[in-house]
């Protein structure tokens, strides 16, 4: 192993080891004194990188690592987001197609959520094999904030399905969001009910809308041909 090599092996094990681990016997000033430096020490070695894109043995690269952990990494999403040159937003799983947008939209970090898609995270981008998009995985892991942020923006695609489920499992993002919203509870489950709504809602428009495009171009061909 290169030297090299050896540095970003180091850099990723220490971004794994800033994941929460259960069953701590320690004070929370012990833990969070820890955090701060293996935070420290993973943006000092990460500097030393030429550039952050290389994978674990589970195909995750620094960034997925960040966005994957249930407990919110700050100070490294922004170490590791700082400078396109030396990132990959738009990376992948090799086996998977999993995105760093994925891992954050279904760990519910809006903040993470939003800078990626800021900076050209794909928004409609599916998983292999079964076609997971980020809203889809918010939906699943019960997310409302994240999957109303994502309906707010132009580009996201409401038409997109799951590419294998069963015939009684929901297939979409209108179908999931109906599902979920009759197994949350409380303030989730209110959250969730308008996520269906606003899914549903614009489901209906777009399927107004289209007549109408068609009537529009008919009538601009019938009067192209009396020209």
């Amino acid at each position: 192993m290169s030297e090299l090599e050896t540095l970003y092996s180091q850099f990723k094990h220490t971004l794994l080891k800033c994941y929460p681990r259960p069953n701590e016997c320690r004070t929370a000033e012990e833990i969070e004194k820890e955090h701060e430096y293996l935070t420290d020490e993973a943006i000092r070695l990460g500097r030393q990188l030429p550039h952050l894109n290389g994978l674990n043995a589970e195909e995750k690269s620094p960034l997925m690592i960040v966005c994957d952990c249930p407990y919110p990494l700050n100070r490294l999403f922004d170490f590791l987001t700082a400078d396109p040159k030396r990132i990959d937003i738009r990376q992948e799983m090799p086996s998977t197609g999993y995105t760093a947008l994925l891992f954050a939209a279904g760990q519910g970090h809006l903040a993470y959520v939003k800078r990626l898609c800021e900076k050209g995270a794909r928004v409609n981008k599916q998983t292999r094999l079964v076609g997971y998009t980020p809203l889809m995985t918010a939906l699943i892991n019960e997310q409302p904030d994240v999957a109303l942020y994502l309906l707010k923006r132009r580009d996201i695609d409401l038409s997109l399905r799951l590419f294998m489920n069963a015939a009684d499992e929901p297939a979409s993002a209108l179908e999931i969001a109906y599902d979920k919203m009759f197994v949350c509870k409380d303030e989730l489950k209110r959250k969730m009910k308008n996520v269906y709504q606003i899914i549903k809602g614009a489901a209906a428009l777009k399927k107004k809308q289209r007549p109408i495009k068609r009537a529009v171009f008919a009538r601009s061909t019938a009067k192209q041909r009396e020209d």
